[in-house]
């Protein structure tokens, strides 16, 4: 097959930093005590919204030892009711931490007390399911649902102020009362990469390619651009039609983001969400398969029917 230049370009987007959050808990972010990470969630403005059964402690199982904490949790799939023993180490929790107890009921979190009875942490188990060998892939994974940005300053300002997210989690309670919403917040790192063909014959070459070039060593996307192709990309890879309806045909020419790309003549679009720092937490959707990391090719060159070196890695649906 032949190559369209002697040497392509590509745009890459890599998650840097990632959180994983029910959306119940998105006020508590602005506690005092939470203000280094949101600093962090500053950076971040994409944000991916997930849903998974909702889970409980068993409160009269809770047994703790000088080596580890045990307890059942359950929770719903199909209808039914699903229960599974948990054993963490003593060695994940602080020293200080010498009782544990379930919250008041519906039981969501695990508390522990120091000696004099003084709450130490509460944690919301359902953010460490992901994390517990026994639990069933159906409980752990995350299907992602929704897929937006924000730029006022985070995708947590927008998500606080977001009609469609609350129209989504009524959604939610109304049809399937047995699961959870969560969000997932990521901030990426941009880099134009260029590749180089040997030994390919190439369709376009000599000063036609070299226009080409300097075509794409000049262009500079703003941050906005940046975060729109990446929103765009993820929609159209996960194709959360329930709720998102833009982007569903992304890289279709007709949108606006798209101009600038076609006019450089890019080779591919590539968008690596990568959660191996969040635990390996899966995500999918109703035409994509659970994954950690999902490497999100979009390959102008074989849409063209053109050769690509980035052929393998592209996902198929």
């Amino acid at each position: 097959m032949v190559a369209k230049y002697p040497a392509e370009f590509l745009l890459e987007f890599r998650a840097v930093d990632r959180f994983l959050f029910r959306v119940s808990d998105l006020r508590d972010l602005r506690e005092p005590q939470h203000s280094q990470l949101f600093k962090r969630l500053d950076n971040c403005h994409i944000y991916l919204l997930g849903k998974r059964p909702r889970v409980w402690v068993v409160p009269e199982s809770i047994h703790a030892t000088d080596e580890t904490v045990q307890f059942t949790i359950e929770y719903k799939l199909a209808g039914l009711i699903r229960r599974r023993n948990v054993e963490l180490l003593r060695s994940v929790f602080s020293p200080e931490e010498a009782f544990f107890e379930a919250s008041p009921y519906p039981h969501r979190d695990l508390i522990s007390r120091d000696t004099n009875g003084r709450i130490v942490t509460q944690t919301w188990l359902s953010n460490f399911i992901h994390l517990m060998p026994h639990v069933e892939e159906g409980a752990r994974d995350l299907q992602i649902v929704y897929v937006g940005q924000g730029l006022r300053k985070s995708a947590i300002d927008r998500l606080q102020n977001h009609k469609t997210l609350q129209h989504i989690l009524g959604e939610i309670n109304s049809h399937e009362p047995d699961a959870e919403a969560f969000v997932m917040i990521y901030d990426f790192e941009y880099r134009k990469q260029a590749l180089t063909f040997y030994n390919v014959p190439v369709e376009i070459s000599g000063n036609a390619a070299k226009r080409r070039r300097k075509r794409a060593l000049a262009y500079r996307p703003t941050v906005k651009e940046q975060v729109a192709l990446v929103e765009a990309s993820i929609i159209s890879y996960f194709q959360t039609r329930q709720f998102n309806t833009h982007y569903l045909t992304f890289p279709d020419q007709k949108y606006q983001i798209l101009k600038k790309i076609y006019e450089a003549d890019f080779a591919a679009i590539v968008v690596q969400l990568d959660n191996t720092n969040i635990g390996n937490q899966r995500t999918y959707s109703e035409c994509v398969i659970p994954r950690s990391t999902h490497y999100i090719v979009v390959d102008f060159r074989r849409l063209e029917g053109k050769y690509s070196v980035l052929e393998s890695f592209a996902e198929r649906r």
